[in-house]
């Protein structure tokens, strides 16, 4: 595992959907009856890093709960909760594309769903005029605090991050640009007029490795299988934030991935 003073953290995350049982409810333990209990399936099918599991739900119901890993880290994350009966559209129970947990390191949520919040977006009225050739670029405030370009998002909205002023070695802390004050460049120009919101820094993970396991034996793509437990076995590495800022800085004109290869060298 890598040091996250480094560069980054080597995580392992595991989502499991396990089967139910059916027999009579013991309402003071929350456990089922003895004697009666019988082992429930789940019917999960793959498609790519797409997973829909089905199990039998009381009612005549069945629970379809879905999986896939479009989001902004590209991780593995539950999608929907539903009901159907095979008679019309499934009901939904829950959305939950953000139920993934993520780490929460240095005082920020990062992994699943999640980047560094500290990043800001200086939103313009009027464009900016700032291009990829800033990003890198140094603009100081007047009381000598310094922020960088990260990245444009669009004419009007522009990414900046503050030095890392912490003093120990494992903890990273940046702060924001204060709105009432104008931002210059050695060059002269300046930035003012704008609002500051909130910005997480996509993506800081690198995937490595991904199992699909039912009941621990590896599960092929385009398959369907009955098993009793399914689970999603994920690597990867979180990219720590003080290092997203020192490969901006080495790499100045251009617009970096804040998980490219080049953060580990």
């Amino acid at each position: 595992m890598k040091q996250l003073t480094l560069i980054c953290l080597a995580a392992i995350a595991a989502f499991c959907f396990t089967g139910c049982s059916t027999g009579s409810p013991d309402i003071k333990t929350g456990n089922h009856s003895s004697g009666t209990v019988k082992e429930e399936k789940l019917n999960v099918s793959r498609d790519g890093d797409n997973v829909l599991i089905r199990s039998d739900f009381p009612g005549g119901w069945t629970l379809e709960q879905t999986g896939w890993a479009k989001g902004p880290n590209r991780q593995f994350n539950f999608k929907n909760a539903m009901l159907s009966n095979g008679k019309g559209k499934p009901f939904m129970i829950k959305p939950s594309g953000d139920d993934a947990c993520p780490w929460n390191i240095n005082r920020t949520y990062i992994g699943a769903n999640h980047g560094d919040s500290i990043a800001s977006g200086m939103i313009f009225s009027e464009p900016h005029g700032l291009t990829e050739k800033d990003c890198g670029s140094k603009w100081t405030d007047p009381k000598g605090k310094n922020f960088y370009i990260l990245k444009i998002e669009n004419p009007k909205v522009v990414w900046v991050l503050s030095d890392n002023i912490s003093k120990r070695k494992d903890i990273w802390q940046f702060f924001r640009p204060n709105a009432k004050l104008p931002l210059r460049h050695a060059d002269g120009r300046e930035l003012k007029g704008f609002k500051v919101q909130y910005r997480q820094l996509y993506s800081p993970v690198r995937i490595l490795n991904r199992k699909y396991l039912a009941d621990g034996k590896p599960m092929q793509d385009k398959a369907s299988v009955k098993c009793g437990v399914f689970t999603v076995e994920e690597e990867y590495e979180i990219v720590a934030t003080d290092a997203i800022l020192k490969h901006v800085l080495a790499n100045p004109g251009r617009q970096v991935a804040f998980n490219e290869p080049g953060l580990d060298r």
